[in-house]
This record gives structure tokens, sequence and C-alpha cells, in this order.
């Protein structure tokens, strides 16, 4: 993708800058999100609800390979996404409606930990 020098002056420079910060806060998000909470909440579902011994290993690990796999492939349709936002003018609303969903998730799986430590 070319810019001429017009674009590039006209605050061209300062939308990739804002474009890559949102996407790498999209990015951070995501994977705090699913790295981090949802594989400790899946942890406590697996083994703290129901415990199955081996059937219980082989459920949570299933879980979390197609949980990561899911996770990388809407982290990059969400460039795309992005980037049509930022060449629309929309960038910003469109990085909340992809923020949104990821932090809701992240609100759930939270919870999930709150009521597994709680009991």
């Amino acid at each position: 993708m070319r810019h001429t020098t017009d674009e590039i002056r006209g605050g061209g420079i300062a939308r990739e800058l804002g474009f890559f910060a949102l996407y790498l806060v999209l990015i951070v998000l995501g994977l705090f999100v699913g790295l981090v909470i949802w594989r400790e909440a899946l942890y406590f579902v697996f083994y703290g609800w129901i415990d199955f011994g081996w059937w219980a290993r082989f459920l949570y690990m299933t879980t979390v390979i197609l949980g990561s796999f899911l996770l990388v492939v809407g982290l990059l349709a969400a460039e795309p996404y992005l980037n049509t936002g930022k060449q629309k003018g929309q960038l910003l609303r469109r990085f909340v409606r992809a923020a949104v969903p990821i932090a809701a998730l992240g609100l759930i799986g939270w919870l999930v930990l709150i009521i597994g430590r709680a009991n």
C-alpha cells in the first residue's frame, strides 16, 4: 500500500500509528483473556467441578487447543476489519466492536475463577 505525500502529511501517519496501537491493544487483550484468564478458568472447570481422571485431562487439552486456535483466527481476522475501519474513518468504532466481546469473555472467565475460589 503506497501513500502519496499529501496523504502522509494529512494525518496518514497518525492514522497508521493509531491503527497499529489499537491493534496491539486488541492483541494484548485477546492474549490475556484467552491464555491467562480462560486457561485458568477451564482448568478449574475440568479439574474442580468434573474430575473424571484422564477424560477431564483430554477435555481440558482439547478445549485449550481449540480455544487457542479460535483466538489466533479471531486476531488475524481483526486486522483487516480494523484496517477497513481506518480507511472509512470508523477505526475507533470498529475497535470497540472487536474489544467489547473479548472483554466480556474475560469478565465471564474472571467470574468463573472467583466462584471457583470461593467454593
